[in-house]
């Protein structure tokens, strides 16, 4: 591993209080109820931002990856992250945070853990966005996930430069 960039990281017990109703919309394959659930009692979007995402395309994109949500969530809430052992990562860490969560529950809070145990990783703070820009803008999360990636030159590359993945 060369380098790690982690969007809006999260960690337990993240979303444990909506398991039981996501497991329930997940074995009804009700995938807007998940959607709903995710953005309304897990991120605390408002009704009406939720009803304006069920009117965008960006609905039909969350509804996709709602599909694994209930066991994402579960799987996260089972792992113990170990965060001051990240912080003896020896390799560049970007953290990106969009704008609109800085400072504010869950993700900004969840991310300030990240930030704390992590002292030497640069933060990148994305105007404009929240933790939904890979849907609502996954141009510009791509180009951020890009900037972060280290350029390294070594014999493996043949002299020439080259992102690593």
């Amino acid at each position: 591993m060369h380098s790690l960039t982690l969007y809006e990281p999260v960690v337990r017990p993240f979303g444990r209080h909506v398991l039981p109703a996501l497991w329930e919309a997940d074995q009804a394959g009700d995938l807007d109820r998940a959607v709903e659930i995710v953005n309304r009692d897990v991120s605390g979007f408002s009704a009406e931002y939720v009803a304006q995402l069920r009117r965008s395309a960006v609905w039909d994109v969350l509804r996709r990856l709602a599909v694994p949500l209930a066991r994402e969530l579960t799987a996260l809430d089972r792992h113990h992250a170990d965060l001051p052992e990240l912080g003896t990562l020896d390799v560049p860490v970007t953290l990106l945070l969009g704008g609109e969560n800085e400072g504010v529950p869950p993700y900004g809070d969840a991310f300030a853990a990240f930030a704390s145990a992590l002292p030497r990783a640069r933060v990148v703070t994305m105007p404009g966005q929240g933790h939904l820009a890979h849907a609502h803008d996954p141009e510009s999360l791509a180009r951020h996930i890009e900037q972060a990636l280290p350029v390294r030159r070594d014999a493996e590359c043949g002299g020439r430069q080259e992102s690593t993945r």
